[in-house]
């Protein structure tokens, strides 16, 4: 035990350790039952939001809880290391390890956040786990989707934005019923408003970009009701990024809008004199149905 604290706190435990640590636990459970009557051995958590806030408990549940949530930060560090790798078998395994991650939260959510009792730190509350269990998913779906715009596989792609959008917007719903906002760091709060924002405008985009593959006629005013959409959504995006995130994104943001609205303003032109067409409200336009590709790991501890 000693040895596995030393290591996470030096950054270098790795999931072995952390896994053999966990069925060593186990066997614990089953010889030595450890309560504030029995076994008086405390377990200490330091909430890995806010560092200087701990909680501890004679429960060994808490301990073991613990260890989950490193697992699932380690399968989440790996994941962004393949993910810069650039390759397509980088980016499956980063995939892959998003999805484990999320296995994590998930294990989390349902076998031990309902057994802790209290002090309990705001990282292992059922809020803060179940947000970050869709999180996970939502960057694996991420690279779902970026394989298939660098693979030009057009057809999928409005499903694919779709499904990747429905994603984080779950995890907003669990961050907004959780009241996580004073919670969470400010810029996870921002990656996840400006990523719905920009993932809303791509979807109609590809949606009108290539209606033949999608075996879908769109008229001229349905186009730039969606563009006008498209057009509104990336200058929040770009908003929402001017307040803490990197200025490459900032500088996407400006550069998608520039374009979305030079095609805008050319349709509406043609539409003014060529095609005389009637524009829909946005919720007159046809629901654009969500492709999720990704599998949820079954975590076996």
């Amino acid at each position: 035990r000693e040895a596995l604290r030393l290591a996470l706190r030096e950054e270098r435990a790795t999931l072995e350790q952390l896994q053999h640590y966990y069925h060593r636990l186990g066997q614990v459970a089953l010889h030595f039952p450890i309560s504030a009557r029995d076994t008086k051995l405390t377990f200490v958590w330091y909430d890995s939001i806010s560092t200087k806030k701990k909680c501890a408990q004679c429960n060994l549940a808490l301990e073991r809880s613990a260890t989950i949530f490193n697992m699932a930060t380690t399968y989440a560090s790996q994941a962004a290391n393949y993910r810069q790798m650039m390759k397509e078998d980088g980016t499956k395994q980063a995939s892959r390890n998003f999805l484990w991650a999320a296995a994590c939260f998930h294990q989390l959510r349902t076998a031990f956040v309902p057994i802790l009792g209290d002090p309990i730190t705001a990282d292992l509350s059922l809020a803060v786990v179940s947000t970050l269990e869709k999180l996970m998913e939502a960057e694996a779906q991420e690279l779902w989707l970026s394989q298939a715009e660098a693979k030009g596989m057009k057809k999928s792609l409005p499903g694919l934005t779709q499904g990747t959008l429905s994603l984080w917007q779950e995890a907003q719903r669990f961050i907004s019923a959780g009241n996580l906002g004073q919670i969470l760091p400010a810029k996870v709060l921002h990656h996840v408003d400006m990523r719905i924002c920009w993932l809303t405008a791509n979807s109609h985009r590809h949606f009108i970009s290539h209606p033949d593959w999608l075996d879908v006629t769109v008229d001229p005013g349905k186009a730039i009701a969606r563009l006008r959409i498209a057009v509104e959504e990336l200058g929040k995006a770009h908003t929402i990024a001017k307040k803490q995130l990197d200025q490459s994104i900032q500088e996407q943001l400006a550069l998608a809008s520039a374009e979305v609205s030079s095609q805008l303003q050319g349709l509406e032109k043609d539409n003014e004199t060529i095609y005389l067409d009637v524009i829909p409200l946005a919720g007159q336009l046809e629901p654009i149905k969500p492709l999720v590709m990704i599998k949820p790991a079954e975590l076996s501890l």
